[in-house]
């Protein structure tokens, strides 16, 4: 049996490295059961990051792609390929490689290219659902457009993949997936942690007593409370790092630093490379996320692995305990202030012998290999259903 990992998504764009980390794991995954596996993305920065190109190919996009895209939007379209047995340029790219099965490392809209060949699909999210009221799900037609992908994505996926219980439980309510359809597979830290925790570099960003927030603008994303949390700071060495890039609310953001007289204290920096962010890691005090969109996150995981206090959103607290961690209200100021106060007061008292075992069973080994072990026996029982109809 011959699977293919399909990488939809920009290494440096939300969730991008994490859609790259899932292709290398499944790719162990697939071959240490016998059978053939292959990478494949449509984005050449995508293929220049993974060290070893060799695993990789990449498929080259076209106009017929956007043009079957654009007219499957309509069901009589959907219903017309489909009855004339129609194959796009995307399928018989994977029919040319005898493709049995297609894993999509994250939400990608390709899988609706695909009427013959089975998939996989991986979910980060439905905030559209949980979170309906923000302007990033209601303009555009997004909250539209995402319902209209889940509803026939999800329900023609011979397994859908999330990376939470707590979102495998939403996706089987919203959508009524049945729940053997639906498997656990946590994020991992992004692996460039390990190489850089232990290297010395040029210091770029050279800073001291301060928090970190690295997020887009989004509104989602909440810097308001948190910027009036941090008005209420006597100290005014303490600063506050604020990284990403604008999604639209930046001038929001300045405006309310203006007004609460921040300016000296809240440094703005635009979109930060991998190797940049960690030295703003390495050095700050801790990790101040309020973000109302979850259930998980990377930046607690990557603020966690080196040691840092993490200050985060007490919805998404499944994952983590340890006294460096600290849940707060993220819509009240005064809980947010609350903490940052006591990590001031008490930051040299916090002390961590092992950050790892700080780190809930969410994310420790034993649920990686629970879930490897389930995903194992997931293609295990494609590869014997298979048979039903391939008979080579």
């Amino acid at each position: 049996m011959k699977i293919a990992i399909y990488i939809d998504t920009l290494p440096f764009s939300g969730g991008g490295i994490q859609s790259i980390n899932y292709a290398i794991r499944f790719d162990k995954v697939i071959k240490s059961l016998g059978f053939e596996s292959f990478i494949v993305t449509d984005n050449l920065e995508t293929f220049n990051t993974l060290e070893d190109t060799t695993l990789i190919q990449v498929y080259k996009k076209s106009y017929l792609d956007f043009i079957y895209y654009n007219l499957s939007d309509f069901r009589i379209f959907r219903f017309f390929f489909k009855k004339i047995k129609y194959l796009t340029r995307f399928e018989k790219f994977f029919k040319r490689k005898n493709t049995d099965l297609i894993i999509f490392t994250s939400p990608s809209s390709k899988c609706l290219y695909l009427n013959s060949i089975n998939y996989i699909l991986c979910v980060w999210d439905i905030c559209h659902r949980n979170n309906l009221e923000f302007n990033e799900v209601k303009e555009n037609l997004e909250f539209e457009i995402r319902e209209d992908f889940y509803n026939v994505a999800l329900k023609k996926a011979y397994l859908i993949i999330c990376d939470t219980k707590e979102l495998c439980s939403d996706l089987s309510f919203y959508y009524r997936i049945k729940k053997d359809r639906l498997i656990t597979f946590p994020f991992e830290i992004n692996q460039k942690l390990k190489i850089y925790k232990n290297k010395k570099f040029n210091k770029k960003y050279i800073y001291q007593n301060y928090f970190i927030y690295p997020a887009q603008f989004w509104s989602h994303k909440n810097h308001f409370y948190l910027l009036e949390a941090f008005k209420k700071i006597k100290d005014k060495k303490v600063k506050l790092i604020l990284c990403g890039s604008d999604k639209g609310m930046l001038k929001n953001i300045e405006g309310y630093i203006n007004k609460f007289n921040l300016n000296k204290n809240i440094l703005i920096l635009d979109y930060v490379k991998d190797e940049d962010l960690f030295q703003l890691y390495e050095n700050c005090i801790g990790l101040i996320m309020p973000t109302l969109f979850g259930y998980s996150n990377i930046p607690p995981l990557e603020a966690w692995y080196f040691d840092k206090h993490v200050v985060y959103n007490e919805n998404f607290t499944s994952f983590f305990k340890g006294s460096k961690f600290h849940p707060i209200n993220p819509l009240d100021s005064e809980s947010i202030y609350r903490v940052i106060k006591k990590i001031l007061n008490d930051k040299n008292n916090y002390k961590t012998k092992n950050v790892m075992e700080n780190i809930n069973y969410s994310f420790n080994n034993k649920l990686i290999i629970s879930s490897t072990k389930e995903l194992k026996i997931k293609i295990n029982k494609f590869y014997k259903l298979q048979k039903c109809w391939n008979y080579e």
